[in-house]
């Protein structure tokens, strides 16, 4: 797809405005992509040396996605090396506007370009999280596409989740409701 190119968040103009304003308006972004967040994490693997290499997928020269990415040097049991990820966490999945035209091509763009300038960081592994604050019947099909186009290892886990519905918390003890 042509009119991709990438912004370095250090370089954009009002760089946590952007950020936190598609972190917004993005329906994959929630809690994980916002600003304090990534400041909170940045914050917390300082002493881990680390590097907040984030950046913003433009379209036509427009803010369209951002991509989490921070490098830090970690060490598992006698391991030391970089790793891509937050403090002690995956970093968040990129997120984008909604109704891009030919969105797995961006999708796909983004992802390139995260492999890339994490290797270039010498990131010896790189951990990313599908994690959207509500669910949708493509995240699978999404998940396993981009598991497969880039040869990634599928680490990943069942875990909970709720459907919250007008009388959830009928369902829920009296001495645990707010």
């Amino acid at each position: 797809m042509t009119g991709l190119t990438v912004l370095e968040l250090c370089s954009a103009p009002d760089g946590k405005g952007v950020w936190q304003g598609l972190a917004d308006s993005c329906p994959d972004a929630w809690f994980w992509h916002s600003w304090s967040n990534m400041e909170f994490n940045f914050t917390a693997a300082r002493e881990s040396e680390a590097r907040n290499l984030s950046f913003f997928v433009l379209l036509d020269g427009k803010p369209v996605g951002l991509v989490p990415l921070m490098v830090r040097r970690i060490q598992i049991g006698d391991y030391r090396g970089l790793d891509a990820s937050y403090y002690s966490r995956p970093l968040p999945w990129p997120a984008f506007l909604p109704s891009l035209p030919d969105f797995e091509s961006i999708e796909d763009y983004a992802f390139q370009e995260l492999e890339r300038r994490a290797r270039e960081a010498g990131a010896g592994r790189i951990q990313v999280r599908l994690s959207p604050p509500r669910f949708s019947d493509d995240e699978q099909r999404r998940f396993a596409r981009v598991i497969s186009i880039h040869h990634y290892l599928d680490c990943s886990y069942v875990s909970h989740s709720l459907n919250l519905r007008k009388d959830t918390l009928a369902n829920v003890r009296e001495r645990y409701r707010p």
